[in-house]
């Protein structure tokens, strides 16, 4: 039983990672979409990206998500909550809102809370 927590917490950590290394694709592929943008002027995107998502096991209509806000910038956070249900999000998808939102300052302790919810 115990085996079974760490290769659950693993599974966990690893889709961290992938988590961090989407959002600097998403910041490459804009920059270089980005004909204005200059070496002195940082790309910034606006709007909410998705960086992972998890089904809740009590709930089927709940899905938890962690998002990221104002990618590229000085003043990014992140954000774990709800999603809408309104379809089927994936990682990189663009939302308007995040419901029952609880914001960090940094990645490292949004994929902490967001590793440990309660689903």
């Amino acid at each position: 039983m115990n085996n079974m927590k760490k290769e659950d917490s693993k599974k966990e950590m690893i889709s961290c990672s992938v988590a961090l290394k989407f959002s600097t694709d998403i910041l490459e592929n804009i920059h270089m979409r980005s004909e204005e943008t200059t070496a002195e002027q940082p790309t910034i995107v606006n709007g909410i990206f998705l960086l992972a998502t998890s089904k809740s096991k009590k709930n089927r209509d709940k899905t938890f998500c962690l998002g990221v806000h104002r990618l590229g910038s000085s003043m990014m956070e992140f954000i774990v909550g709800v999603t809408d249900n309104d379809k089927e999000y994936s990682q990189g998808d663009k939302v308007s809102y995040i419901y029952n939102a609880e914001y960090y300052d940094t990645l490292e302790s949004a994929l902490r809370n967001f590793n440990n919810i309660q689903q």
